[in-house]
C-alpha cells in the first residue's frame, strides 16, 4: 500500500529541518511545495531536502490564491518559483495557492510542462489548532492512493512535527509506505490499468 505525503508553504528554516528529520527515522519521503519569496534566502535547506531523498513542488511565489491572478500574473509567479527550483530539481508538480484552480491555471501549467496536484487528505491544520485532531482526521480519510496535505512554516510546521511523529510510525506498522508525489504517480503509471498522468492529480475520489 501506497500514500503520498506533502507539505505545503515550505521552507522554514526551523520547521522544515525538524520535519526531515522526523521524516528520515521513519524513512518517509514526501514533496516540499515551495513558495519562492520563503526560499529565495533558503538555498542550502532546498539543496539538503532534495539531498534526503525528498522532493520539490512548486507552490507559487507568495502565499495567495492563485486563483486570484491573471493568467499573464499567474504565469509569472509560476516562472519565478520554477527559476528558484530548477538548478536543484526538474519541479513538475504545481500546487495552487488555497487547492482552488480553473482552466486558464490548467493550461498555463501544460504550456511549461506541470501538473496540478491537489489531494484526498486535507486535515484543516491550518486551522486546527490540536494535533491530536490533525491525527484522528489522517486516519479517518486516509486510504491506499491518498495524498496528505499538511503544512510547514512556524506554529503549524511545528504541529506537523508533533503530528508525523505519532502517524508515521503507525501508518509503517499498518503496511504503507510513505512517498512523494513523484514515486506515487510513477508506481500509478506502472500499473497496466493507468494511462498518462491526468492534468489534475489526487482530487476526491
Amino acid at each position: 500500500m501506497q500514500i503520498a505525503l506533502s507539505f505545503d508553504d515550505a521552507p522554514d528554516s526551523q520547521t522544515t529541518p525538524a520535519i526531515l528529520e522526523v521524516l528520515a527515522e521513519y524513512e518517509a519521503h514526501a514533496t516540499f511545495f515551495i513558495i519562492a519569496a520563503q526560499a529565495v534566502s533558503h538555498e542550502e535547506l532546498l539543496r539538503e531536502i532534495v539531498a534526503k531523498g525528498h522532493e520539490l513542488g512548486n507552490h507559487g511565489a507568495e502565499e495567495r490564491p492563485s486563483v486570484s491572478l491573471t493568467r499573464r500574473a499567474f504565469e509569472v509567479d509560476l516562472l519565478l518559483t520554477h527559476a528558484l527550483l530548477e538548478p536543484l530539481e526538474d519541479a513538475r508538480w504545481f500546487r495552487p495557492g488555497s487547492g482552488w484552480y480553473d482552466r486558464e491555471i490548467l493550461l498555463t501549467l501544460d504550456k511549461h510542462g506541470y501538473r496540478c496536484v491537489l489531494g484526498d487528505v486535507y486535515p484543516l491544520d491550518t486551522a486546527l489548532p490540536s494535533p491530536a485532531l490533525t491525527q484522528q482526521l489522517v486516519r479517518w480519510m486516509i486510504r491506499p492512493g491518498s495524498i496528505v496535505i499538511l503544512h510547514d512554516r512556524d506554529e503549524r510546521g511545528w504541529r506537523t512535527v508533533e503530528t508525523l511523529r505519532v502517524l508515521l510510525p503507525e501508518l509503517r506498522a499498518q503496511g504503507y509506505q510513505i512517498l512523494s508525489v513523484g514515486e506515487l504517480v510513477a508506481g500509478r503509471r506502472s500499473s497496466p490499468r493507468t494511462q498518462q498522468a491526468p492534468e489534475v492529480i489526487g482530487g476526491p475520489r
